[in-house]
């Protein structure tokens, strides 16, 4: 059997075949049977070797919506904490009746199956009553960030032709000029009790929102009268492998899409986050500051934590300097969050002289962690009394959030550690995506598993087929755009961004390769590497630094210091043309290096320079 015929043969087995094909996989790797190896992942998944037997037999996906695998998964926690918000401590026997009412409340207001619901909400505990009542009636929840633009913002509404939008107060204005019937107002503290409410707002102007003159627009409390009175039976819905949410990309390459996924996408990542060694106890509290419009909050944060009886402390907004202030205020368990955060950790005077023994996970995801920077974390948390060590995820929007994490026995520095065990991670060449490279062999990274997104929403553009692939064996693959490649015992590693890549005098340069040469200098905070258009070259480089706070004033002296440093380490070709140090990394939305912002900056330095 040649190896067409054997993927294809693979790609129709049955689940209970499957499952007996991993644990002879999981043996084989282990070197308890003798047998021999393709030598590529997708079909021999090194990985397996680091789960447990009884987790590959126990590895199915219910068919239940997420409401109802939420349900079932706390149905004991009933008397326990499910959130906090700022003082107010919310139970999950609460949080289910809060549901309940805004389910019929949606009901009420003719929402049905398949209908599409907007709701543009931070982390407020409305947000959850909604997001789990949209899905108990089997419509669909079109998750929104206030802080888009108006224009991409009532694109969003009017293209999902939603009927309904439940939007915080502050940003209800921006959406005047939607085709929707009726608008919600919800403010930010409207689960605090009156009196508090009135106080904050005295405290706070800026909470005191004046709502626009429109007969389209309710506040939540009118919002939740309408269930009262018009008491419709709730009926539980759900359907296999149907829309269930869709949230948007971070817009890196044109305008954010909407990317659709199903209910046993959100119930697979619970599963994998059993079996994910995640360290966590039933009673433990995490800070959730991912935003709930994107996967990542709203499945791996929101979703999984409530699932797993660890309550949330919410917080609705966050600078980037914020993070130490509220880990040294709450002192949570768990921290879910980004690699550009962690330098605000470091830094906050409270947590540089306090016991951090309180902490046993911090996971970074959303964008790469420097391997240097990830050693000096980890110090920092075992000097201040913590046995954690910083962990990391990977995966992208159309594969609702994460695909691999550095369970236990992973964790090494540089690497995003292993596909969850319901996933299929594996490299293909960058220029022929059918040809899957040798485990050890660079290429793009695509990802096989029930979190694919099922495509972009009202895709005119047709982008969906430039992510999701399909295969010679009939499998569909979301192909990511980031290079890496995996290693013998499964584990993933990311050495660069495809689209991130230039040519140089007809030579590759890979970014992120010369940032991390640049980050091996310990005075040296974060890098960044952009191209700069050139007539004789094609391209050139310039690398952007963030010193240390220590050394911040002796710019010219480490400029000269890692310039010398990358001679020994890079090829002539690959040293930047240009080394500029910076206060701070401009950052996106989604507080990811903002790498457009360099370029454009980058650029028009080199032209001030052409002029003179």
């Amino acid at each position: 059997m040649d190896l067409k015929e054997y993927r294809e043969k693979i790609s129709h087995l049955e689940v209970n075949e499957q499952v007996l094909r991993d644990l002879y996989l999981r043996d084989l790797a282990l070197g308890k049977l003798q047998g021999s190896m393709t030598g590529y992942a997708s079909l021999d998944k090194p990985w397996l070797k680091w789960y447990h037997e009884d987790e590959i037999q126990k590895s199915v996906i219910p068919n239940l919506s997420i409401y109802e695998n939420m349900h079932k998964h706390t149905a004991n926690f009933t008397k326990k904490k499910a959130f906090e918000y700022f003082g107010l401590q919310i139970t999950y026997s609460e949080f289910e009746k809060n549901i309940d009412r805004v389910a019929s409340s949606l009901l009420s207001l003719g929402i049905q199956e398949g209908d599409i619901v907007s709701v543009c909400l931070p982390n407020i505990p409305e947000v959850g009553y909604i997001f789990y009542a949209i899905n108990k009636i089997g419509a669909i929840a079109n998750m929104l960030d206030p802080r888009t633009n108006e224009s991409t913002l009532t694109s969003n509404v009017n293209d999902t032709q939603s009927t309904l939008l439940l939007t915080l107060d502050s940003v209800c204005s921006k959406f005047l000029g939607t085709e929707v019937k009726n608008i919600v107002s919800i403010s930010a503290i409207n689960s605090l009790p009156k009196p508090i409410q009135s106080l904050v707002k005295l405290k706070d102007k800026s909470l005191a929102v004046k709502l626009p003159a429109d007969k389209r627009i309710e506040n939540y409390d009118q919002f939740i009268k309408r269930g009262q009175v018009n008491k419709l039976p709730i009926k539980s819905v759900y359907r296999k492998d149907t829309p269930a949410v869709i949230a948007y990309t971070g817009g890196t390459t044109g305008e954010p899409k909407g990317v659709i996924v199903t209910n046993e996408a959100f119930n697979a990542m619970i599963i994998e986050n059993y079996y994910g060694d995640y360290n966590v106890s039933i009673g433990d509290q995490c800070i959730n500051i991912a935003p709930p419009w994107t996967f990542y909050g709203l499945s791996n944060c929101f979703n999984a934590y409530l699932c797993m009886g660890v309550k949330s402390i919410l917080i609705p907004v966050i600078g980037p300097d914020d993070l130490g202030k509220l880990i040294a205020k709450y002192k949570p368990n768990h921290v879910i969050t980004v690699p550009s955060a962690l330098i605000a950790v470091m830094n906050d005077p409270q947590l540089k002289k306090g016991n951090l023994d309180y902490l046993k996970t911090i996971i970074v995801g959303a964008d790469k962690l420097d391997p240097t920077f990830e050693k000096e974390f980890n110090q920092f948390l075992k000097q201040n009394g913590s046995n954690a060590k910083v962990t990391k995820g990977y995966g992208m929007t159309e594969v609702c959030a994460a695909a691999t994490y550095t369970k236990n026995g992973t964790n090494i520095e540089g690497t995003v550690g292993v596909p969850y065990i319901l996933e299929n991670v594996s490299v293909f060449d960058t220029n022929n995506f059918l040809q899957e490279c040798q485990i050890g062999e660079r290429g793009e990274i695509a990802i096989k598993g029930p979190k694919n997104m099922l495509g972009y929403f009202d895709d005119k553009e047709n982008r969906t087929p430039d992510v999701l692939k399909k295969h010679e064996d009939g499998s569909v693959w979301v192909h990511t755009g980031d290079i890496g490649h995996m290693d013998q015992d499964g584990m993933l590693y990311i050495d660069g961004r495809l689209k991130r890549m230039f040519v140089k005098n007809g030579f590759k340069i890979f970014p992120g390769e010369i940032e991390a040469q640049i980050l091996k200098n310990e005075e040296v905070n974060q890098a960044a590497v952009v191209a700069i258009e050139d007539q004789s070259n094609g391209y050139i480089a310039k690398a952007y630094m963030v010193l240390k706070k220590e050394v911040e004033n002796e710019s010219e002296r480490i400029i000269e210091k890692v310039k010398q440093g990358l001679k020994q380490t890079l090829y002539d070709y690959e040293i930047p043309d240009y080394i500029e140090t910076i206060d701070k990394m401009p950052l996106t939305l989604m507080n990811k290096i903002d790498y457009k912002a360099l370029e454009k900056a980058a650029t028009s330095d080199r032209q001030k320079t052409l002029k003179r």
